[in-house]
């Protein structure tokens, strides 16, 4: 079957929740620490792990914590303003494999313009560079894949973001993922019986979202893109009104609303949307889950399986991809030096 071991690894996501749910509520507890005491806070990735750090961003904004997401690349070799701050730095780098040059290179660099600074690597490969590098190295290892297409690996790292969000709030959100979890695995045919019925015959994709969504929607953009070559667009809700709104006819699927509850303006905008849309896909309305970290879960596994089943029907196995490789170890990156800029 096409994408066989994609399709494994997406299905794993509930069991591996369960599976490193307390380890990752410990981690959490360590990382609400150093975001509490830190001045300035980074967050670097490449590719979805960047995507896992906007979304990362949003659920610390929500506790308080100001971050800033930035490629890894950007930030070697276009540093933020906050880059040459003095206090208390800290960095989070996301990286499934820990051999990312660009990612391995962000925290070089950053130890570098912070001697004092803290860098905490979030990773599925205990024995990578980035782990050695990383001052605090979370390993998740019953994440790490086969496949290319990180689906499992985001998911762990997902998990560790909401835990951690929910944690500057004064919130335990185990249970809410393990409601999650046990109900889909409940529900697992049904709901890919349900999204297969759902994509099929559209040439086109706009995912929406605003807040959590943002993040929700750009990451299955991705998916789409790597595993079935899709056209696809992932947006903020009310920023698609700003022209794209144009795109939308009657061969494309709306994938809306992601993240929380929509606003009044932005229920409204998807309505607009839905209009000259072919089909509505209600990921949220679909799952019934109640709010909360295992809300977004549920969200995630819903549009990895979207691209899984979007990838088959286009009659692509997204297991042996062209062009891309598990990871990119070879980007030589010129690293910009802080004060040489005019």
């Amino acid at each position: 079957m096409l994408g066989a071991i994609t399709e494994r690894e997406i299905r794993s996501q509930p069991h591996v929740w369960r599976a490193v749910l307390d380890r990752l509520a410990e981690h959490a507890e360590e990382i609400t620490g150093a975001l509490r005491r830190a001045d300035n806070v980074l967050l670097v990735g490449c590719g979805s792990s960047y995507y896992g750090s906007v979304a990362t961003a949003e659920l610390l904004r929500r506790g308080g914590v100001a971050a800033l997401p930035v490629t890894s690349g950007e930030y070697v070799q276009r540093p933020p303003a906050g880059a040459s701050r003095d206090g208390d730095q800290l960095l989070i780098a996301f990286s499934r494999s820990g051999r990312t040059s660009e990612t391995r290179e962000a925290v070089e660099v950053f130890r570098q313009r912070h001697p004092t600074g803290t860098a905490i690597a979030v990773t599925c490969d205990p024995d990578s560079p980035l782990a050695e590098r990383a001052h605090q190295p979370i390993v998740i290892p019953e994440a790490q894949e086969e496949a290319i297409p990180q689906t499992r690996s985001v998911s762990a790292f997902w998990l560790l973001a909401l835990l951690v969000g929910a944690r500057l709030r004064g919130i335990d959100a185990r249970a809410n993922v393990i409601h999650a979890a046990d109900w889909i695995l409940r529900r697992e045919e049904s709901l890919w019986e349900q999204l297969a019925g759902g994509i099929e015959g559209f040439q086109r994709v706009v995912l929406l979202g605003g807040g959590i969504g943002f993040a929700l929607a750009h990451e299955a953009n991705l998916k789409l893109m790597e595993m079935a070559r899709a056209d696809s667009w992932g947006y903020l809700t009310l920023e698609f009104r700003h022209a794209p709104l144009e795109v939308i006819d009657e061969r494309t699927l709306l994938v809306a609303p992601l993240g929380d509850e929509p606003t009044a303006a932005e229920a409204e905008a998807i309505e607009e949307a839905a209009r000259f849309a072919g089909f509505r896909l209600d990921v949220p309305a679909l799952l019934g889950l109640p709010p909360g970290p295992g809300n977004v879960l549920g969200q995630l596994y819903a549009l990895h399986t979207v691209a899984l089943l979007a990838a088959r029907a286009a009659g692509r196995d997204c297991d042996v991809l062209e062009r891309l490789e598990r990871f990119v170890e070879t980007t030589s990156l010129e690293v910009e030096r802080l004060g040489e800029r005019e």
